[in-house]
């Protein structure tokens, strides 16, 4: 995977317009530098860091490029995961069989629970047997909770498959997981994944009829949204604000019209429609 890295720096230097000397500042010799940007030797992992950092890239940007601009399979059916519709079956069953087939040469742990959730997630689709699909989502917290901390990637995976989990679990998920956010706050990602986290809290919420805690959960998501410039997750938090507070019997529709308005002028008409399906079920 990592064959030649060294030739992918040197390019990536050379294009720069950045010396060996400037790169190195005296971490090892510009002689040990040639031979690893000649794919000779390899460098000490903190070199390796530094020179990174000289070079303005992260380790992430690295890899990108040096896979001519694409993701590495392996991070390439990640990505796809977290990004995945629940219920869009042809890509759960093409990501099943991505992760199968990286299985087949690699022992990886979370490869392994995201084959598994995509076999939960076929279930799910196919029978709506929420407590048969949620037997691997259980395992897979059942082995997180176990942690003294939720790393990103944890986090990412737990958002993903939130809606499977009982409430009460859900709960319980909720609370582990902002400690480990708020550790997480100076990051770029964090706080849309936060927001994302909390928008499918909130529904959970309303599923279960706990409108005044779901109304508690989407007045933070929407400061959070506006804070951000996420607009369409504030068109979603507006929509289920205008839901609860329609089944607390309390006027709803500006809250909703508002809501479909952003919707409508980002021409987000899918998701316009899966929303308004979901005004019809809750409302």
């Amino acid at each position: 995977m990592y064959e030649q890295i060294g030739q992918t720096i040197q390019k990536i230097r050379t294009e720069k317009g950045y010396s060996q000397e400037y790169l190195l500042d005296g971490k090892i010799t510009q002689s040990a530098f040639s031979k690893f940007e000649l794919n000779k030797t390899d460098i000490r992992f903190k070199t390796l860091v530094h020179v990174l950092s000289k070079l303005e890239v992260s380790f992430e940007e690295l890899t990108y490029i040096h896979n001519d601009f694409n993701f590495f399979k392996r991070d390439k059916i990640i990505n796809d995961f977290f990004d995945l519709a629940y219920n869009n079956e042809q890509e759960i069953q093409e990501i099943l069989l991505r992760a199968n087939d990286y299985l087949e040469k690699y022992d990886d742990a979370l490869i392994n629970d995201i084959k598994e959730l995509c076999e939960a997630l076929l279930i799910l689709n196919l029978t709506n047997d929420y407590t048969k699909a949620s037997l691997p989502a259980i395992k897979v917290w059942k082995r997180l909770s176990k942690r003294n901390q939720l790393y990103i990637t944890d986090l990412y995976l737990l958002n993903s498959i939130l809606f499977l989990f009982p409430l009460e679990t859900m709960i319980e998920i909720k609370k582990f997981a902002l400690k480990s956010i708020e550790r997480y706050k100076n990051f770029q990602c964090i706080q849309r994944l936060r927001i994302n986290m909390g928008i499918n809290i909130s529904l959970m919420f309303i599923k279960n009829g706990l409108h005044n805690d779901a109304i508690c959960e989407i007045e933070k998501m929407i400061n959070l949204s506006k804070e951000q410039k996420a607009y369409i997750h504030l068109a979603i938090c507006y929509i289920r604000k205008g839901i609860c507070l329609n089944n607390l019997g309390k006027p709803d529709e500006m809250w909703i019209l508002k809501g479909q308005q952003i919707l409508l002028i980002l021409e987000e008409n899918q998701l316009l429609q899966m929303i308004e399906d979901e005004i019809k079920l809750y409302k």
